[in-house]
């Protein structure tokens, strides 16, 4: 029989898993509606990063005037686009391409795709040559739903020609890309209220459409996300009752239709900012007026056109608003937004996703100011931009590298090894950790005051028990011959 050495007492505080981590942790299985397994337990533990802190570079300019509707999208690792209003050259449509080195970024030149003025950028990639942005011509009467083609080539951007997609005046534009030759974009039509999403086909710079189709007979602050070639979400303010509302589009060639419309906030939601974790998963963040203004975030999981929800969880109590969300791999995301009252803290918090059960760390400032111009995009699981203008600095478009630091916590499990679980206790193994096999036991008894009890189990088929004394529930304890 193996004999237990208890090597580590883990207190686990914020330092290793996010704020109140016990706490956390014991919602999570309280919130279980059928049995859980060891590897259950060690998916939530690996969906809380270690520290979880984010450190940022220097602040970089990339337009010296006043800049709004910033939209960012990702090229590769180390290259991204924005693009924006240009209010110091008439409100001109401009984009331009950014180099990462390390957290120092340098910009190209500035490329006008609408020398008219250009509201509500959304930019997306094609590929890492190519974007489209869709936006709102004010050269048009009414201000038509356009979108084009850029093409980048080192730091320089060429465009293909304007193709409108909705010929009314058009708000609240948001495009997903389904894959290298086709996107859609969500968008406001206000001359009806309605909110609509067509299919855009590239090839070369030419874009064509399929026909519009209604999601919602009137629809606010729209944002919209991909989950694969032929299916995205919609989220949005439903004008009828302000409620936060979700719809899964599928895509047959042209063709969308639409599931059923799903409420993730009966309250007034402003703000919300969608983002894909996965292809059955996806992350809404937004801010919950009669909730105090208070920034709140769901997860939504798809099974073929019907939505179901985790519970809201709130990121930032205070009035929050102008918000982004960006997925680092498919259990993390960064959310960037404005909180407090003037001077208003730009933050960024990570959020880590454990089924539907989000946890979060500390929010941190990146810039003290106005924005309401905010887009957050990921280069790696570790890594992102936010783009933004900074008010205090003339209202000019700057951008900054922010970091997230942390590491798993516990290795899943092999498929082959059967854990006991007690009544109490929930034993987590895996094999060969410095020679030994090694585990974390948890123990849902007296988890706040010092306690000593047995536990017991069962590891490939041998008997062990061991008596712990601390004041916390997580332990490492290896076992020797």
């Amino acid at each position: 029989m193996k004999k237990l050495l208890l090597v580590l007492a883990i207190t686990l505080c914020v330092s290793v898993l996010f704020a109140d981590p016990i706490e956390k942790l014991d919602k999570w299985a309280e919130e279980q509606t059928s049995e859980f397994n060891t590897n259950d337990v060690v998916n939530f533990l690996n969906g809380n990063r270690a520290d979880g802190d984010i450190t940022y570079g220097s602040e970089y300019v990339f337009n010296s005037s006043d800049t709004r509707f910033c939209s960012a999208t990702t090229l590769d690792t180390t290259h991204f686009v924005i693009t924006y209003q240009d209010r110091g050259n008439y409100y001109y449509g401009t984009a331009i391409v950014g180099t990462v080195t390390g957290n120092i970024i340098t910009y190209g030149s500035e490329y006008v795709f609408n020398s008219a003025v250009t509201y509500y950028c959304s930019t997306i990639t094609l590929d890492t040559t190519h974007f489209v942005v869709a936006y709102r011509n004010g050269a048009s009467s009414p201000y038509n739903g356009t979108a084009i083609v850029g093409t980048v080539s080192g730091s320089t951007i060429t465009y293909g020609s304007e193709f409108v997609f909705n010929s009314a005046s058009t708000s609240y534009i948001s495009a997903a890309a389904l894959d290298v030759t086709h996107f859609i974009v969500a968008y406001g039509d206000d001359n009806s209220g309605d909110g609509l999403a067509i299919v855009g086909t590239v090839s070369g710079s030419t874009i064509t459409y399929g026909t519009e189709n209604e999601f919602n007979n009137e629809a606010r602050y729209i944002a919209a996300t991909s989950l694969d070639a032929n299916h995205f979400v919609v989220a949005y303010q439903d004008y009828d009752n302000y409620f936060g509302t979700a719809i899964v589009g599928t895509v047959s060639d042209t063709t969308i239709t639409y599931g059923t419309e799903y409420v993730f906030n009966s309250s007034i939601t402003y703000h919300p900012s969608v983002t894909t974790l996965d292809a059955t998963h996806f992350v809404v963040a937004y801010q919950d007026y009669s909730n105090s203004h208070y920034g709140t975030a769901i997860v939504g999981s798809v099974s073929g056109i019907t939505i179901t929800y985790g519970s809201e969880y709130v990121f930032s109590s205070d009035d929050t608003s102008w918000i982004s969300a960006t997925a680092l791999d498919a259990t993390h995301f960064v959310v960037i937004c404005m909180v407090g009252s003037y001077p208003y803290d730009l933050i960024a918090i990570v959020g880590a996703v454990s089924g539907s059960v989000i946890s979060y760390g500390s929010g941190f400032v990146f810039n003290i100011s106005y924005s309401d111009a905010t887009s957050a995009i990921a280069l790696d699981a570790s890594h992102f931009v936010v783009a933004y203008l900074d008010y205090d600095s003339s209202s000019f478009g700057a951008s900054i590298v922010g970091e997230v630091e942390g590491s798993q916590i516990a290795p899943t499990l092999p498929e082959n090894i059967e854990i006991e679980i007690t009544e109490n206790d929930v034993v987590i193994t895996w094999d060969e950790v410095t020679g030994a096999s090694s585990y974390i036991v948890y123990s849902s008894a007296n988890p706040y005051n010092d306690f000593e009890e047995d536990l017991s189990g069962s590891y490939n088929g041998e008997s062990w028990s061991t008596s712990i004394v601390n004041e916390k529930k997580f332990y490492y304890v290896t076992a020797t011959d």
